[in-house]
C-alpha cells in the first residue's frame, strides 16, 4: 500500500494510468478497523488518497461514513473513542495519540465530497442500490456532525488535557465544515454547526488566561468561520461579544461587527461598550491603537453594507450609530499623524451607506470636503490614491438612488470634478488612474441631463483633461482613460446632440 501510495497516476511505467481507489479504499477501512499498532499510518494513507483522487476517494464516501455489517460507521466511532477519552480523563490514551490522524482524515474526506452538489435535494436524481442517496449522505454527515459536536464538547470540559496540536486539526475540520456543507435558510446542518461555534467561543473565553496558543487558535477559527460562506447565519452569543469588548479582543471582534453588525443594538449595553471602546483606540498614544479603532469602524461600516445588500433591513439604531457617534471620531482619525491610521479611515467612506450621506450632508458639504481634500491635499502618494478610489464609491452611492434634487446634484458635481481636476494631471500615474475612475463613476452615476444643464457642466469641463489621458504611457491610466471617455460622452450626449461648436472642444475631441 505504501508504494501503491507513492505512485503518481501519470508516471507509471510512462504511461497513463489510473490508481484502483476502491479497492485500496476497502483495504484501508478494514486495516483501520483492525485498530492494530499501524492505525495512524493508514489514516495517514487515507489522507493523501483523499487528496491525490479526491473525485474517486469521495464516491467511496459509505466506506467510511456509514456502517458495514454489524460494524458502526468507522470514523464517527474513532472520533467517539476520541471523545471517551477526554471524559474519561485518560491523558495518556492510545485514541488521543490517534486523534490527530482522525482529524485529518476526516476532513481530507469532507474536503472531496461535493456536498452542495449531493445534498441539493432529497429528490436528486442520484439514487444508490439502497435508499436515496442524498438522504442517507445527509444522515450520514449529521451523525458525523453530531460526533464532532460532543468531542469539541469533551475537549471544552477537560480542556488541560488538550493538545495545542490536536485542536488546531479540530479547528481546521470545523472550519472546513463551514466552508464545504450547505447553509440555505432551511439547513438542517444550521443548528448543529452554530452550537459547534458556539463551544469554539467558549474555548476562546477558557483559555484566554493561561493557554495562550489554544486562545489563538480559537480566535482565528471564528474568525475564519464568520468570515465563511456560512458566516453571516452564524450568530454568537451575546455573552461572548460583551466578553470581546470588555477584553480588547479587537480581531475577532472585528470580524463579529463585519459579519453581524445588527448584534450590537440587540442591547444597549453593547453600543455603548462598542463606542467607547472606538472611542479609547482613537485617543491612544501608540498609531497601532488608533489604527484599530479605524479597523474596528470600517468592519461594522462593511458589515451594514453586505447586509443591505443581502436585502436585509437596517435599524434605525445601525444606521444612526455611524453618523451620531463614530463619524467624530473618524473625522479625527482622518488627520492623524500616522499614514497607516490615515489609510484605514479613508476607507471607511467606501463603506457607507445612501441613508449615512443624508445625515451628514444635512447641513453642510464639509463631510463630502473632508475627503476630498486629501485627494489632492496629501503629502503621501498611498492617501490620493486611496481618497480617489474612495470618492468613486461614494458618487455612485450618493448619485445612484432616485429623487435626488438638482441643486443636491449640481453642488455634488462641482464639489467632485473640482477636486478631480487636480488629481488628474498628477504625476503619479496611479493617481491619474484612480482619479479617472472616479470621473468614470461619477458620469455613470449622475443622472443624464441636457447638455447645457447645471448639473452637466461640471463633468463637461473636465473631459478635455481626459481626453488628454489617451496619450498617457501606462496602460492601466490608458484603460480607465477609455472607460471614463465612454461613461462621460454618456452623460454629455445622452440626452440630445451638441453643437459642433461646443468651446469646449468635446465634440471635436469625441470625433478625433
Amino acid at each position: 500500500l505504501a508504494a501503491i501510495h507513492s505512485l503518481r497516476r501519470d508516471e507509471i511505467g510512462g504511461n497513463t494510468s489510473e490508481m484502483d481507489v476502491r479497492t485500496v479504499a476497502r483495504h484501508l477501512r478494514d486495516l483501520i478497523a483492525a485498530r492494530g499498532n499501524g492505525t495512524a499510518r493508514f489514516l495517514d494513507m487515507f489522507s493523501h488518497l483523499c487528496s491525490a483522487y479526491p473525485n474517486a476517494s469521495s464516491s467511496q464516501w459509505q466506506c467510511f461514513l456509514e456502517g458495514y455489517g454489524a460494524a458502526p460507521p468507522l470514523l464517527q466511532s474513532l472520533l467517539e473513542d476520541g471523545t471517551i477519552a477526554y471524559t474519561d480523563n485518560i491523558e495518556h490514551s492510545e485514541h488521543l495519540c490517534l486523534l490527530p490522524s482522525i482529524l485529518v482524515s476526516v476532513k481530507s474526506l469532507t474536503k472531496a465530497i461535493p456536498f452542495t452538489i449531493w445534498l441539493a435535494s432529497d429528490q436528486s436524481p442520484l439514487k444508490m442500490t439502497h435508499g436515496n442517496f442524498s438522504a442517507r449522505l445527509r444522515q450520514a454527515t449529521m451523525h458525523l456532525v453530531s460526533c464532532i459536536n460532543r468531542l469539541v464538547s469533551a475537549m471544552l470540559g477537560h480542556l488541560f488535557l488538550v493538545q495545542p496540536d490536536i485542536w488546531r486539526h479540530t479547528s481546521q475540520l470545523a472550519l472546513q465544515l463551514c466552508e464545504c456543507l450547505p447553509f440555505d435558510e432551511n439547513s438542517l446542518f444550521l443548528e448543529p454547526i452554530s452550537r459547534m461555534v458556539k463551544t469554539f467561543g467558549d474555548v476562546y473565553v477558557k483559555s484566554c488566561t493561561n493557554q495562550a496558543e489554544i486562545h489563538s487558535i480559537s480566535g482565528n477559527t471564528i474568525v475564519g468561520i464568520l468570515s465563511s460562506k456560512s458566516g453571516t447565519r452564524i450568530f454568537p452569543s451575546l455573552g461572548f461579544v460583551q466578553f470581546l469588548l470588555d477584553n480588547g479582543e479587537i480581531v475577532v471582534l472585528s470580524a463579529v461587527v463585519k459579519a453581524h453588525p445588527v448584534i450590537l443594538t440587540r442591547d444597549s449595553s453593547l453600543i455603548t461598550s462598542f463606542c467607547q471602546l472606538c472611542r479609547d483606540l482613537s485617543l491612544g498614544c501608540r498609531q497601532d491603537s488608533r489604527k484599530l479603532s479605524a479597523v474596528l469602524i470600517n468592519s461594522y461600516t462593511q458589515g451594514r453594507k453586505r447586509f443591505r445588500m443581502r436585502a436585509d433591513i437596517l435599524d434605525d439604531v445601525t444606521i444612526s450609530l455611524f453618523s451620531d457617534t463614530l463619524y467624530p471620531i473618524l473625522q479625527a482619525l482622518l488627520i492623524d499623524g500616522c499614514l497607516e491610521v490615515q489609510l484605514e479611515a479613508v476607507s471607511v467612506f467606501e463603506s457607507l451607506l445612501w441613508d449615512d450621506w443624508q445625515i451628514l450632508l444635512r447641513d453642510s458639504w464639509d463631510p463630502l470636503c473632508l475627503i476630498l481634500n486629501k485627494c489632492h491635499d496629501g503629502n503621501d502618494a498611498r492617501v490620493i490614491i486611496s481618497s480617489c478610489k474612495t470618492v468613486g464609491e461614494v458618487c455612485t452611492v450618493c448619485l445612484s438612488q432616485n429623487g435626488r434634487e438638482d441643486d443636491f446634484i449640481v453642488t455634488f458635481n462641482e464639489l467632485v470634478c473640482g477636486s478631480m481636476h487636480d488629481a488628474l494631471t498628477s504625476e503619479n500615474q496611479s493617481v491619474r488612474s484612480m482619479a479617472l475612475f472616479a470621473v468614470g463613476n461619477l458620469s455613470l452615476a449622475s443622472p443624464v441631463a441636457p447638455y447645457r444643464s447645471r448639473s452637466c457642466r461640471p463633468i463637461r469641463g473636465l473631459f478635455p483633461v481626459v481626453f488628454l489621458c489617451l496619450d498617457d504611457k501606462s496602460d492601466k491610466v490608458l484603460a480607465n482613460a477609455i472607460r471614463t471617455i465612454g461613461h462621460i460622452s454618456r452623460h454629455i450626449y445622452g440626452n440630445e446632440q451638441c453643437s459642433a461648436n461646443d468651446p469646449s472642444g468635446s465634440a471635436s475631441q469625441l470625433q478625433r
